[in-house]
């Protein structure tokens, strides 16, 4: 067990929040207890915890910001579950959004990134921007099945729940990315205006 311990990182948070708000001390003692655990669940998740710090502060910056408009501790029954609470959640939507990048095209992102007037591979920000812009363009029914796909499901069950086959299924989801694509080409871009392709603008 000391072991286990003895490999936890430390975790330091700031006295003051991101608006320079003063991080509460039963908040910041609260913080060092769960710290430990927050850490070996994101190892379970995520299975790496190169973000797992970044989250954490997050989380504990979200339960200073409930304190700090509510009174100190007012409606948090225990401190401790409330910071864990509060870090699983942010936790497993970081977790969905990786599952996301993996399950994305490249060619989508590709074609998005062509698009918009991107000539370059996109870097992690960006791809949260695409990814964010191309689910925007997305019908409703072709949005429930990448989202399905994020969480796991295979096409047989997405097929099962929208009322038709594996392949009926796949058939509606790659329409719906033609429909994306059709519609990211057709937008109009500000910047773009005036734009013809090899002149100088």
């Amino acid at each position: 067990m000391e072991q286990n311990q003895s490999s936890v990182p430390p975790f330091w948070i700031p006295a003051t929040d991101a608006k320079g708000r003063p991080v509460d001390a039963c908040l910041r003692e609260a913080t060092e207890r769960v710290w430990p655990f927050a850490f070996r669940q994101a190892e379970v998740e995520l299975g790496e915890t190169s973000a797992v710090a970044e989250i954490y502060e997050s989380a504990v910056f979200a339960v200073s910001q409930v304190m700090h408009r509510n009174g100190a501790r007012s409606g948090i029954r225990d401190l401790d579950a409330y910071i864990y609470w509060a870090f699983t959640r942010k936790l497993t939507k970081h977790a969905l959004h990786l599952k996301a990048l993996m399950f994305l095209d490249t060619h989508e992102l590709g074609t998005l990134t062509e698009t918009l007037g991107h000539h370059h591979r996109p870097d992690a920000i960006e791809e949260d921007l695409l990814i964010t812009q191309l689910i925007s363009f997305m019908d409703p029914r072709t949005k429930r099945i990448f989202l399905a796909r994020v969480c796991g499901q295979n096409w047989a069950d997405i097929g099962a729940d929208l009322g038709t086959s594996a392949n009926g299924a796949q058939v509606m989801y790659n329409r719906g990315v033609r429909l994306v694509r059709e519609r990211v080409h057709k937008r109009s871009w500000p910047w773009r205006k005036n734009y013809s392709p090899g002149k100088a603008n």
